[in-house]
């Protein structure tokens, strides 16, 4: 696992800009220029010297060296010209470069470097890059397939169309130039060569989808990314809600890519080394075909950026990309990876949370969603966002996602399951609450069906979040909602819960109060580990997650942000909020900890204890409401309806799919959450019969 405790210096987003645009404001020579772009050719593989690797200096390609010839002669229509590179796969011309000065739109040059393609002549010795015929559109004829338009400077936003390395392939007229933060490397222009693009296309949608991803939801959503593949679209968001298989979905997708040579290095880009272990795990645990894991059948590299063997498939942390691009004398090339797997694509909520894993050497959160970004952008590759909570910023990235999976869908197919009303515990501080700025546009419903959606719902909202949570983290309010947890939870059940605190230190105090009250409540049978903080400052904290996953202690885990993305943890029960966030992205993965099913231990839905009136701050934006079937429906209701044959025979004709795809009726439901209630009062029933001094009057 690779060390992330240091990251980069780099400058906030608006440094950079602002350095951008001073570059940009110095004139320099034409000499300069192709200085900056010789070194740029180099760092992507080329032999690259404009005053010595020139075509009138004597210089001719040759074989098994890859040649950037300036100043190239062509002619086209008896009109002779010259193109500042053409560049040299061996003996092979691959593609054209037309070099501009400074202050120049370059994006508009790329017709320039087209017509060179078309203008090239081929020597005896040459070897062409086509097979029978060159790529014609209309009347042109293109000799070389791939051309390119720079000036030596980095793309801006602001300065969008006069810096950059602008690319287009001519083989097909339906390609669009677009800007890159490089040059591909000889090996990469020679895989893009050889790629035959339309049979890859042809086998994803001929082939069936293996019964791996056995779920109708799952099919759907691998089509959908592959179709918007076939378009050739290079950004693609996949939404789908948290505990439905989203790494498993990338399994089959990633198997189908690579088995049909649609793409031939998919990185797995995670934000921390505890969810690319995860990843990595389940890309050896679970088969696939033919009695093979993912791992089995293709070289699958730990985190980690391995430069030597390229493997199939790779799994990195953000935080280690930025050291290998950004802070090294070779970094990597913009075709090393020709397709990312973005997991957790939502990034955007760290004002509301605990930095960790080297986040906090980056000066603030615009400055890493920054750095974010720009590891993304880096590469030329499609990419592929997945997340349960798309984020305004997430689709000014991605654009707008070409699958959705609710929560409410969901919950109704029977894949997660629902929550019932939020237990408020009422306290001065949760009384008091915060104000939502008057005349803010939170919602919108489609007249023709009734939906309501917050796509363009800002995600943040205006109120002092810092303030409030500053007075959570006092002893008397902790040790109120303390005791009144002791009375609610069972820590030595199969029950687990989770609680969010503030800050580090806000956990430590939760953890000690809690101890201390279940060790008045429970004496001697109590077990001093099952309640445990596990952030990134604990000790060992990957080990405490595995632990909480998979032993019966910890039952109780304290967190403030570690835990709140891509932990599956099924046994998860109760949700605790001891502090406010104003990022509806942040609340929603939070609820996400307890949506999954757990079958083993007749878990059917998840409650949430809530201690400073999150809810009711972020009614308005928060899209995992609760199904309710029949609000406050009493035992005894139940009780009477499992007991009326008439109704039982209704019921049975309302068909709910289930996760093992058997029919089950709504009168399965209703049996399941009567059952799951009294088991709640039996339990509570049991404790009182060990601790009769606890009973109080009704």
């Amino acid at each position: 696992m690779e060390q992330q405790a240091t990251m980069p210096t780099l400058g906030t987003p608006i440094e950079d800009e602002q350095l951008d645009i001073a570059n940009a404001s110095f004139e320099l020579s034409e000499a300069e220029t192709r200085e900056l772009i010789d070194r740029q050719l180099q760092l992507a593989g080329w032999q690259a010297d404009t005053q010595l690797l020139r075509y009138s200096n004597g210089v001719h390609p040759q074989k098994g060296l890859n040649f950037a010839i300036a100043e190239y002669p062509t002619l086209l229509d008896g009109e002779e010209g010259f193109a500042d590179y053409v560049l040299f796969e061996g003996l092979m011309p691959v593609a054209v470069v037309e070099a501009k000065k400074q202050n120049k739109t370059v994006s508009q040059y790329i017709r320039q470097a087209e017509r060179y393609s078309q203008g090239f002549q081929f020597a005896s010795d040459l070897d062409k890059p086509y097979k029978n015929t060159p790529w014609t559109s209309e009347e042109k004829v293109y000799h070389i397939p791939f051309v390119y338009a720079c000036n030596g400077q980095k793309q801006s936003k602001r300065l969008a169309d006069e810096g950059g390395v602008w690319f287009r392939d001519v083989r097909h007229p339906s390609n669009i130039s677009r800007v890159l933060q490089g040059f591909h490397s000889p090996a990469g222009l020679k895989r893009k060569l050889e790629q035959d693009i339309e049979r890859a296309d042809e086998y994803l949608e001929q082939t069936e989808i293996l019964p791996f991803n056995d779920r109708a939801y799952q099919r759907e959503g691998i089509k959908a990314v592959e179709h918007a593949i076939a378009k050739d679209k290079q950004r693609i968001l996949l939404a789908m809600a948290t505990g439905t298989g989203k790494t498993r979905l990338a399994t089959g997708l990633m198997y189908r890519l690579i088995k049909s040579q649609r793409f031939k290095h998919i990185l797995f880009l995670v934000d921390r080394s505890t969810l690319g272990t995860q990843a990595f795990d389940a890309f050896g645990a679970e088969v696939i075909e033919q009695g093979q894991t993912l791992a089995q059948i293709y070289t699958v590299a730990d985190l980690g950026v391995d430069t030597t063997e390229r493997p199939e498939f790779q799994v990195a942390t953000v935080q280690s990309l930025v050291h290998r691009l950004f802070n090294s004398d070779t970094p990597l090339p913009i075709d090393f990876y020709d397709c990312i797997i973005i997991d957790e694509a939502h990034r955007g909520y760290t004002l509301d949370k605990e930095m960790t894993e080297g986040e906090e050497k980056i000066r603030d959160e615009a400055q890493y969603l920054s750095t974010y970004k720009r590891v993304i952008d880096y590469f030329d590759a499609t990419l592929i966002g997945l997340t349960a909570t798309p984020a305004l910023h997430t689709t000014e990235i991605f654009d707008k996602p070409v699958f959705t999976y609710s929560f409410t869908r969901a919950v109704e197919e029977g894949y997660l399951v629902n929550y019932d009303k939020p237990i408020r515990y009422i306290t001065k501080l949760s009384q008091a609450g915060i104000e939502i700025p008057k005349g803010t546009s939170v919602q919108v419903m489609t007249n023709a069906t009734g939906q309501k959606t917050t796509a363009l719902t800002p995600d943040d909202m205006d109120f002092d979040v810092a303030d409030f949570n500053r007075r959570v983290i006092n002893e008397s309010f902790n040790k109120v909602i303390c005791q009144a947890l002791v009375e609610d939870l069972n820590p030595l059940g199969d029950e687990k819960t989770m609680i969010f605190c503030v800050t580090d230190r806000h956990a430590d105090q939760v953890v000690a109060l809690l101890n201390e009250l279940f060790k008045e409540e429970y004496g001697k049978d109590w077990n001093n580990d099952a309640v445990v903080k596990i952030t990134g400052n604990a000790d060992q904290p990957s080990k405490l997650v595995e632990s909480y996953k998979k032993n019966k202690f910890p039952n109780i885990a304290v967190t403030v942000d570690l835990l709140t993305t891509g932990i599956d943890v099924p046994k998860i029960c109760n949700l605790v909020f001891m502090r406010k966030v104003r990022s509806r992205v942040l609340f929603e993965q939070m609820l996400g900890r307890a949506t999954r099913l757990c079958p083993d231990i007749g878990k059917t839905e998840f409650r949430i204890y809530d201690a400073v009136d999150i809810f009711a701050t972020l009614q308005v934006v928060n899209t995992m409401q609760p199904i309710v079937v029949r609000p406050n429906i009493s035992i005894d209701q139940l009780i009477r309806e499992l007991s009326d044959p008439e109704l039982m025979q209704k019921a049975k004709a309302i068909n709910v799919p289930c996760i093992d795809e058997v029919k089950r009726t709504q009168a399965d439901i209703v049996l399941d959450e009567f059952i799951q209630k009294v088991t709640r009062i039996l339990g509570k029933a049991e404790k009182f019969k060990h601790h009769p001094d606890q009973v109080k009057s009704a």
